[in-house]
């Protein structure tokens, strides 16, 4: 959201978010590591861990706001 946007607006400032699936999917996968040296090293994944959500952010909107002037 532009600068513009939020003239007029208020805006809460805590973040506030919501998980909505969060689940471990299992199959086997290589990942490349690094190691003390800093050398990629690959190693063999039996699962991934997957987590989504969507952040919340509210607004008071209770004012008359003209957002394109």
């Amino acid at each position: 959201m532009s600068d513009g946007a939020r003239r007029g607006c208020r805006v809460a400032d805590e973040d506030r978010y919501l998980e909505i699936v969060d689940f471990t999917l299992f199959f086997d996968h290589f990942v490349f590591t690094p190691n003390a040296e800093n050398v990629l090293e690959k190693e063999i994944k039996k699962e991934i861990p997957v987590s989504a959500g969507i952040e919340l952010v509210v607004v008071d909107m209770s004012e008359n706001v003209d957002f394109m002037g």
